[in-house]
C-alpha cells in the first residue's frame, strides 16, 4: 500500500473530522477522557491548516490520517508538573492531535506516519521533538515508544491539574 504524507489543505477537512471522529470514539469505547469534550474540533484542525501545522497521510486519494508539527514552544510544556525534559535548550516541534482511522489498524501505519511526521521536522531544521498523551492512551503510549521518544515528564493541559498528560522528547538526527 503506498501512503505518503503532504501538507494538509482546507479541501481535506470533509475527509479529516471523520478521522477525528473516529478517533474521539476510540477513546471513549475505551473509558478514556480524552478528546472526550469536543476538541479537536473542526476550529481547531482549520486553525492547524491556516498555520501550515496540519498533515495527512494518503493512502492512493483518500486521507486516512492527520497529525499536526507545531513549530513554536508548547505553552502546556512550559512547566512539567513531575519530571524534567531531558533536553530544554534545544528548539522543538511539538506532535499534536496525531490519529490513523480505525478502519487501518493492524497495518502500521501508525509507525510510517510518525515516521513522516519526524522526517518532515528534520528537514524543517528542527533536532528535537516533543509529544504528549493521556496516561490512559496505551496504544498512543506504545506507538509514542516504539518510535523511540522517551518519557520525560507529567504535563497538565491549560493549567488544569486535573487534566495531565505523559509527555516525551526525541531527539532528531541531523
Amino acid at each position: 500500500m503506498l501512503t505518503y504524507t503532504r501538507l494538509a489543505t482546507k479541501n481535506d477537512l470533509n475527509q479529516i473530522m471523520p478521522i477525528i471522529h473516529d478517533g474521539q470514539e476510540n477513546l471513549a469505547a475505551a473509558g478514556i477522557p480524552q478528546w472526550q469534550d469536543g476538541y479537536p474540533d473542526q476550529a481547531a484542525i482549520a486553525q492547524d491548516i491556516d498555520q501550515g501545522e496540519g498533515y495527512v497521510l494518503v493512502n492512493s486519494e483518500s486521507i486516512i490520517g492527520y497529525g499536526a508539527i507545531r513549530q513554536t514552544p508548547e505553552p502546556n510544556y512550559i512547566t512539567p508538573i513531575s519530571g524534567t525534559w531531558s533536553d530544554d535548550t534545544t528548539p522543538y516541534v511539538s506532535l499534536h492531535r496525531v490519529v490513523v482511522s480505525s478502519h487501518f489498524r493492524g497495518q502500521h501505519l501508525g509507525q510510517i506516519f510518525m515516521s513522516n511526521l519526524l522526517t518532515i521536522s528534520s528537514s524543517l531544521g528542527f533536532r528535537a521533538a516533543r509529544i504528549d498523551t493521556h496516561e490512559q492512551t496505551k496504544r498512543m503510549q506504545h506507538l509514542i515508544e516504539q518510535t523511540g521518544f522517551s518519557y520525560d515528564c507529567t504535563v497538565c493541559m491549560n493549567g488544569n491539574l486535573n487534566d495531565l498528560r505523559w509527555a516525551y522528547s526525541l531527539p532528531l538526527n541531523k
